[in-house]
């Protein structure tokens, strides 16, 4: 008869939590964690998971905007274009049209971290669209807004822009405004 006994104790600590690859696959099953300092108690999910409120401006010869980008859900969950120019395959997007606006919620809060904190993406599907220009503004709590520098300011078409909240602490709520010039 023989026995054997172990006892294993170890301790791990993770900082900067930067991977680099090709492509990652990774999922987390917890109970309890935080995302972007917000306690998370089902999922954390970092896109936009509901329209607050929506107006959508006109086409530029004053029609309405065609109704596959009219429906205003569609810019919630993941991006379903690439970010890139000339895009030809952009699918699932809500246009704002000239002078239209969108705000979307953010229930688990954007935090201002180091570098950028928001990206947009435009998504045009072409080059036949005129230089389309946008106001930023965020809110916590979808009352008081600050309006957030965009630099470029200006996208010719399909593209991402990304954002700082620069010294906003937390945004739950960013409201999109077409600026575009309609001439």
């Amino acid at each position: 008869i023989g026995g054997t006994g172990a006892f294993f104790s170890d301790t791990e600590t993770s900082t900067g939590n930067v991977f680099t690859a090709g492509a990652v696959d990774l999922q987390v099953d917890h109970q309890s964690a935080s995302y972007n300092g917000e306690d998370c108690t089902t999922t954390c999910d970092p896109w936009a998971v509901e329209v607050e409120s929506f107006t959508q401006g006109d086409r530029r010869d004053g029609s309405d905007v065609l109704a596959e980008r009219s429906d205003p859900p569609l810019a919630l969950g993941p991006a379903q274009t690439t970010g890139v120019q000339n895009d030809s395959s952009p699918t699932g997007f809500v246009s704002l049209g000239f002078g239209g606006e969108i705000v979307l919620k953010f229930p688990n809060g954007i935090d201002d971290g180091p570098g950028d904190d928001i990206r947009i993406y435009e998504a045009t599907g072409g080059s036949n669209y005129p230089v389309e220009s946008l106001l930023v503004e965020v809110s916590g709590d979808g009352v008081d807004w600050a309006t957030i520098t965009v630099s470029p300011n200006e996208i010719e078409y399909d593209g991402t822009v990304e954002i700082d909240l620069n010294g906003v602490q937390t945004a739950r709520f960013v409201r999109l405004t077409d600026t575009s010039d309609p001439a």
